[in-house]
């Protein structure tokens, strides 16, 4: 566990060293601790390190780490498909990968007479400087509208999946345009406060592009 603390240690450190070099209140930023594939044990150990938000992204590996540890915020950032739906709405706490309407609404109509409520993030897809999904700006904001229709989701703001780019001035272009869509849903939408970009291989360019939610795993566990 003492490794574990050491490399959580070396992260937070350096997060805080990057928001101050930029005028970013580090506070803002949280750890999502990604344990796709990873032990119970190896979670446990996280967990008394006190990191309680971690990221799945396998539905059926996920089930039995949730039964096991209840307390903690449990985000679903893996690919939806239409058959496992209903488990990622009654089961997590966040979806990170909404990109339409009807996911939206299925997501919707399994959490119903739950509480809270399910955090949302709808995903921008991101390569080169373009968004490469079917979320342009105007459809965009009609999914956004959309969304805070729906009496059992909670909108929390954008996920940003990039492409990997190797160099660092390339990750800060591929993300220029990750403010703009987290401004769009602001306007719509003034409670969203989330944007989770960025992992251990782009933490300082995902930093200065606005991010408040690091999705980490390699760093922590390996």
């Amino acid at each position: 566990m003492l490794k574990i603390q050491k490399k959580l240690n070396d992260i937070q450190n350096n997060i805080v060293s990057i928001s101050y070099e930029y005028g970013i209140n580090p506070k803002n930023i949280k750890i999502l601790v990604v344990s796709k594939s990873r032990s119970i044990e190896e979670i446990k150990k996280v967990i008394l390190c006190k990191q309680y938000n971690f990221g799945e992204s396998y539905v059926q590996e996920s089930l039995l780490k949730i039964n096991t540890f209840k307390h903690i915020q449990w985000h679903f950032i893996g690919n939806i498909q239409s058959n496992k739906i209903r488990f990622i709405s009654t089961n997590f706490s966040w979806c990170h990968t909404v990109k339409n309407e009807n996911t939206a609404k299925m997501l919707n109509k399994y959490r119903f007479n739950m509480t809270p409520k399910l955090n949302i993030l709808i995903q921008i897809d991101i390569r080169n400087n373009f968004i490469t999904s079917k979320l342009n700006i105007n459809n965009f904001k009609t999914l956004v509208k959309k969304i805070t229709f729906l009496e059992n989701l909670n909108l929390r703001g954008i996920m940003g999946m990039p492409y990997k780019c190797i160099n660092y001035n390339d990750q800060l272009k591929s993300y220029k345009h990750i403010k703009l869509y987290s401004s769009i849903i602001k306007d719509i939408h003034p409670e969203a406060d989330t944007i989770s970009l960025g992992t251990s291989h782009d933490m300082k360019a995902a930093i200065i592009s606005g991010s408040t939610l690091i999705r980490i795993g390699s760093l922590i566990f390996n």
